[in-house]
This record gives C-alpha cells, structure tokens and sequence, in this order.
C-alpha cells in the first residue's frame, strides 16, 4: 500500500496522479522478484472490458434502491443539460481520454455508484484508470501473490528484502510517499524476527536475573557458574533433539525459552544446597554428594519426570505453538536433569566449597522454618483459611474468560499494526469479514438466492457491505425495468443525446451507454453477461460446481457486530433464504478456536494430573497416603491462582492456557521434596515428620520458587501479550504452590499418626 508521508499535507506534499504513479513504479521494480507470483495494480484488461460492456451499461438495474431514488433525480431536464456540460468540461482536462473510456458506455455517471470488480471482490478502484485507489484518493493499492508459503519464515525474509529495496527506491524518486507491506508469508518472517528478540531479552533478563539470586544465596561464582554451565550445555543438547526431531520451530514456541532458564536450576540448588549442608558437617566432597544424591535424588528425579510428563501433554493441544511449547520444555526438562547429575555434579566435586552462606540464603531460611512453625503450630487456623481459599476458589473459576484472540500472539508494537489499520480506513480490507456460500442446482437460483440472502443481511445489520455475483449478473428483475420505464429513462437517452449536441459533443461516441438506456427505458434488458464473459475475479465469487452453482456474499461488517461470530437465528435465517448456505467468519472461527482451547484446557488437564499421579505413585511405591500428601500444595496453588485470575476479570488466552499443565508440572516439586523426607527414618513415611521435612527443605523450595518466579517473570516484559500473561500467572502459582507447602502441609501433618 502507498500512502502520503504526511497526510495532513497530502494536498501539498503529493498528489492522487504521484500517488499511481508511485504504484506503477513500485510493481515495474517488484515484477522481477522470484518471491512474487503474481502482481496488480488495479482492475486487468479483462476486468475493464466486462467492467463496461456488462457492469456500467446496466447501471440502472444494479442501483440499490437508494441509489435508484437519486437516478430519477439525475433524468430531469435540467440535470440533464449539467451532465452534458461537465462531461465536455471533463473531456477537454488532460486526462480526458481516459475519461472518454467509461463515458461512451456511462453517460449518466454511475460507475461511481457501484461496487467494482476486481482483486477478488469490491475494492475503491478510480474508474478513470481502474487502479485500486481509496476513495478519498489518499491511498494506492498493490496486490500480490506471493511465491511461497505464508508460514514459511525465509520466503517471508526474502520478500520483504525485495520489497524494503524496492520501498527505498519508490520513496527516494517520489519523496511525498510512504510505502507498506502487510500479509502473507511477512507474517512469518516479521513474527519471527520481533519474537527472537522479544526472546533474547528475555531470556537474557533470566540468565541475569537468576545468577544473581544464586550469587546472593550461595555467597560464591563457583555455584552460579556451574548451573548456568549445566543450563548451556542442556540447551545445546535440547536444541541438537529438537532440530532433529521436529526441524523447525514457530517463533512463539521459541519465546518460551526462558521458562527452562528458571526451571532448569531447581535441580541444581536442590543438589548444592544438600552437597553444601553435608560438606558443613564434616564430609568429604564424594561422601557429600553421596549423601545429596540420597537425600534430594528422589525429589529431584519424581519432580523432573512430573513436570516433563505435565509439559509433554501440551504435545496432544490443537494449537501448534503449545505442542511445541510442551516439547521443548519437556524435552529440556530431561536434558537439564542429565545433565546436572553428569555435568554439575562433576563440577561440584572438582570444587568444593564452604563459604558463608549468603544474605538472601539466611533470610530464606528464617523465612521458610517460621512460616512452618506457623503452620504447624497454628493448624486450625491455617487449615480454615485454605479451605475458604479453595471454596472461594471452586466459585470463582468457572467465570474463568478464554479468549482466542491471535493478536495475543504478537508484539503488541508489531509493524503490521499501522498497516492493517489503514487499510481498514482506506480500503475497508479489516479482519471483521464473513463469507456466505450460497448453493443452488443453476444460475438464475443461485443468483435468487444470493439476493435473498443479501436482503437479510442488509435488513439484520446496520452498516454491513455485502459483495457478491449478484452485483454485477442480477437479471432484470421486471418491477426494476417498470419502475425505470415509469421514470422516463428511455425519454431521458433522447435529451441527454440532445444534451449532448448542444455541449458541442458527439452522441456516436456515446452511442453504446446511450442505447443501453434507451433498451431499459422500452423495459427490456440490455443483456447481462453469460459465463464466458466473466472475468477471473467474478469467477471466484461464482463458480460451475458438479451439482450446479456456487456463489460466496462477502461482508464486511462494522466493528464488534458479531463478535463471536453470526448468532443462531441470524444462521436460521440465511439458511432459510438459501438452503445449504455455509457461513465463515473470523469472528466464528475465533468461537469454533475458543471451543477447541475449552476442550483441550478440560482434556489436557485431565491428561497432565493423570500422568503426575501416575508418576507420583509409583516414586512413593503405590502409597496413597504419601502420594494424596505430595499432590495437596499443588492441587490448592493452582485452584487458589487460576480463581484469584478469575476474580480479578483477566481472561486467559491460546497461549496462557498452558498455565494449568505448567502449574501442575512445577507445583508438584514442593510436595515432592517435602513427603521424601519424611521417608527413611522407620523405613517408611511419616506424616508427623512433615513439618521438620518441609523446614529442611524449605531454604531449597524457597530459593527454586524465586528462580522459577524470575525465569517466567521476565516473559511478563515480553511484548506478546500471550506470553506477558503468563509471565504474571506463573509466578504467583509456584508462590501459591510454595505457601500451601509451607503451611498446609505442617498443619496436616501435625494430625498425623504416632510412630509405631
């Protein structure tokens, strides 16, 4: 699309003739890209030829009613004689040739009046040079067909190569012009190119953010360096699988990897902290990693498998990026586990050491044992306030909002923003579309049917603009032809020929509009256009089928008019009018999205909490007791998290639906941690060792809840508001997760049976 730089100065900086001329010389550059298929600047020879043999020549039996009403207006005597006069004003101007094309098929002016075929459907188009022209004259259009596919990423990137060269060219030779490129496989390429380096902050902000913490913690580089040495290894082995396995990968699947970066050191500082704990009590580095492999190996391995069982679930989502989003994380997840027992252990053992522990180290500890003795000790309570947490919850999630919109996939400052916006004010080309497919055994009743659905369209929607065949091959129907007869248009042709005459301008070169009118001033219709006559644009809206006929009504409708897509008995009344119509829509499709992300929340859900117990039963050995333990704190931080953001009225989106699997994958680790170190002391667990088990581990639940919290955090800085979202919802998860650890599970375990 080219538009003036500065619309405020348009009149000034550029004018209607540079803005086509620009057109035209942006399509001579851009004719020998390999990228571009097929290129238009307006309406092909063909399209013009039916344009004025079959469109403008039947004017009178296209008009709308309205439009019908001002044509008797245009048949008095007296405007008559003005439209003689402006056409031979009009042809005398330099550009009176091209005026004279349409003029000898449309003597009365109504080319304006009528929608105009071309690029597939009704565009503004100048009927003077048939270019696609906005009707205020502000803007050209180009259309496009690209080689490649629109979701191929390089074919995007070699495109808008050859359109920025071309751009530079066209703005340097008319200064005045701004030239934009929107669609297609640009998508892909723009997407990917603002959600790599959406990423790489992102993940360079967890890098940052989490080595800081375990600099803070752990008062030393060596332990901070070993796990962000486990992570870039881990990465490189994920990234070695994936290439393999899956070769490429969206860009939105990549934004998510910065959730490893927080996840990924939990196994470490659940190693370290134990290793550091045994060093300080006397043992050897080899005994030390001996005894923090038996205490925190257990924990470690059952959470690794939970959450990759959680993330891999997202495998079996409708929606690519979340399948992609579960195979990278849980992919990851095994590699970053291996690679911590391999790699990281190593690395502790060739260096051990005893350093004071860090600032945020002791502060975490303080914390985490005296929010467990306050959960032990004030059982009752803490017990009462979850269970009004969890019923506060149970009512407030089923108002949980899931909204398919897609723009919450890309950066909210993405570059085709502007782009489509202007073409909604300057072409009317907006997302709010909808199709009708209209059926029927031969021409004349699909064409009835077309009507009769354009008649309830127009009657139910204010505003509404309906494209279809019928617009240009409607028969004439008879009251249209007696209603023009009665209007005196055959009278008319006389004086307007007369006019015409007396303006000092020939009537032959008027002769085929001038016949036209008198034909359909007699009641007859001058011949409508049979199929051969059909340009390619008219024929994607009408097409032969083996059963007959079938014709597409395009409608552009007014922002928010179906915003869920045409409502029941708007679909009962099409279908009425046209048996067997089909109905599309990005508003209908964003419902029928909706529905399948409902489903798949409810089914994925299911899936990932079946293969967490699955996977937490058989680590505890088929005790239920120990299991139903490990389970409580994440069964009550996801249902406390997800009604909290029902509370507050923020909806979910395609790609924060994850958050639930997520959730289930990483809460269960607290849990986990806390019921296997009750395990060992009578050869069994014991539920009255909760509390202490939990205070052991607490400064390690802790610690991993920051680094969690800072690894998903930074996505909440991203500039996709899918990922943004669950940025925010992630961390208050695990820090609801970490709260029904370090309260409930104390509570309940001081109810616990004695040793035996």
């Amino acid at each position: 699309m080219i538009t003036p730089a500065d619309q405020e100065a348009f009149a000034a900086a550029v004018g209607e003739g540079d803005l086509l001329e620009a057109a035209d010389a942006l399509a001579e550059r851009l004719e020998g890209s390999r990228e571009i298929s097929t290129l238009r600047t307006g309406l092909e020879v063909e399209e013009e030829d039916f344009f004025r043999r079959f469109v403008i020549r039947r004017a009178p039996l296209l008009l709308d009613d309205g439009e019908l009403a001002d044509l008797e207006a245009l048949l008095q005597p007296a405007a008559l004689e003005r439209r003689a006069a402006e056409l031979r004003a009009q042809l005398r101007a330099p550009t009176g040739s091209l005026q004279a094309v349409f003029a000898r098929d449309d003597p009365l002016g109504l080319a304006f009046r009528l929608p105009l075929v071309g690029g597939g459907g009704a565009l503004p188009i100048d009927p003077v040079t048939g270019a696609f022209q906005s009707r205020r004259g502000d803007a050209a259009l180009l259309i496009a067909t690209p080689a490649g596919g629109e979701l191929d990423p390089d074919s995007g990137r070699r495109l808008l190569a050859d359109l920025d060269a071309a751009f530079a060219a066209v703005e340097a030779e008319f200064p005045g012009v701004r030239c934009r490129a929107v669609g297609g496989p640009l998508y892909a390429a723009q997407d990917e190119t603002a959600i790599r380096a959406d990423m790489e902050s992102t993940v360079a902000g967890s890098v940052i953010g989490v080595t800081a913490i375990l600099l803070l913690a752990f008062g030393g580089l060596w332990v901070p360096t070993a796990a962000v040495l486990v992570l870039a290894a881990s990465f490189v082995v994920t990234a070695a699988a994936l290439a393999v396995g899956l070769g490429q990968l969206t860009a939105v699947g990549l934004g998510f990897a910065a959730v490893l970066v927080g996840l990924g050191v939990d196994y470490a500082i659940h190693g370290a902290t134990r290793f550091r704990q045994a060093l300080l009590d006397g043992a050897d580095a080899p005994s030390a990693l001996a005894q923090a492999v038996a205490d925190a190996g257990p924990g470690i391995a059952t959470s690794a498998l939970t959450t990759a069982a959680a993330f891999a679930t997202l495998g079996a989502a409708h929606f690519r990026p979340l399948r992609e989003l579960g195979l990278v994380v849980a992919t990851g997840i095994v590699a970053i586990v291996l690679m911590t027992a391999w790699l990281g252990a190593a690395l502790l053992v060739a260096r051990p050491q005893l350093r004071p522990p860090g600032s945020l180290w002791s502060a975490l500890d303080r914390l985490a044992r005296g929010t467990v003795s306050v959960g032990e000790r004030y059982r009752t309570a803490v017990l009462a306030l979850a269970a009004v947490a969890t019923a506060g919850a149970l009512l407030a999630v089923p108002s949980l909002r899931l909204e398919p919109d897609i723009s919450a996939l890309r950066p909210h400052n993405h570059p085709v923003f502007e782009t489509e916006r202007l073409l909604v004010e300057r072409f009317g080309l907006g997302t709010d579309t909808a199709t009708v497919v209209v059926q029927g055994e031969d021409l004349q009743t699909t064409l009835h049917r077309v009507r009769a659905v354009t008649d309830v369209l127009e009657r139910r929607l204010d505003g509404v603009q309906v494209t279809s065949a019928a617009d240009w091959l409607s028969a004439a129907p008879a009251a249209r032809l007696e209603r023009l007869a009665q209007a005196g248009l055959g009278p008319a042709a006389e004086r307007l020929e007369a006019a015409l005459r007396a303006s000092n301008l020939s009537p032959a070169a008027f002769r085929g509009g001038l016949d036209a009118l008198a034909v359909m001033g007699a009641g007859e219709d001058p011949g409508a256009p049979g199929p051969a006559d059909w340009p390619p644009a008219l024929r994607e809206l009408l097409r032969e089928t083996p059963d007959g006929y079938a014709a597409a009504v395009r409608l552009r409708l007014p922002d928010g008019t179906w915003p869920a897509g045409p409502p029941p008995s708007a679909l009962e009344e099409i279908r009425r009018a046209a048996p067997g119509a089909l109905v599309a829509s990005a508003p209908r499709l964003g419902a029928a999205m909706k529905r399948v992300a409902d489903q798949d929340l409810g089914r994925l859900s299911l899936l990932g909490l079946g293969l967490v117990m699955a996977v937490v039963g058989l680590s505890f050995r088929g005790d239920l007791g120990a299991s139903a333990l490990a389970l409580v704190p994440v069964t009550l931080g996801t249902l406390w998290t997800l009604g909290f953001w029902a509370a507050s009225g923020r909806p979910l989106d395609l790609l924060s639906l994850s958050v639930v699997p997520i959730l289930l994958g990483i809460g269960i680790d607290d849990g986990l941690h806390a019921v296997h170190g009750t395990r060992g002391v009578v050869g069994g667990f014991e539920a009255r060792r909760l509390a202490a088990s939990v205070g052991d581990a607490g400064l390690a639940m802790a610690l991993t809840t920051v680094t969690t919290c800072v690894g998903f955090g930074s996505l909440a800085f991203s500039s996709i508001p899918g990922l943004a979202r669950g940025g925010l919802l992630v961390p208050i998860g695990v820090v609801s997760c970490l709260a029904a650890t370090f309260l409930v599970l104390p509570a309940l375990g001081s109810y616990g049976r004695k040793d035996p």
